[in-house]
């Protein structure tokens, strides 16, 4: 999922920049929320694994100001 957000919000001619500041922040959080389960399941005794869909689920799944949530919508019911 967050791939696909990826590759439709960024621009073009760069792949690297997003096409606004808020795509660009919802995937800063999803990378930083990445680290921060990757450094837990690296520090847990049971080998636990890093699951992407469920770390973007979460990362999209904060309600925004008008308690909307952003990202791929359909995606998130499966």
């Amino acid at each position: 999922m967050a791939e696909v957000f990826k590759q439709t919000h960024t621009l073009k001619a760069n792949k690297e920049q997003f096409a606004d500041k808020r795509s660009s922040d919802i995937w800063d959080d999803f990378t930083n929320n990445t680290a921060i389960a990757t450094q837990q399941a690296a520090e847990s005794e049971t080998n636990a694994t890093v699951d992407p869909d469920q770390v973007w689920r979460q990362t999209v799944s904060e309600p925004s100001e008008k308690n909307r949530i952003f990202g791929i919508g359909g995606f998130l019911r499966r």
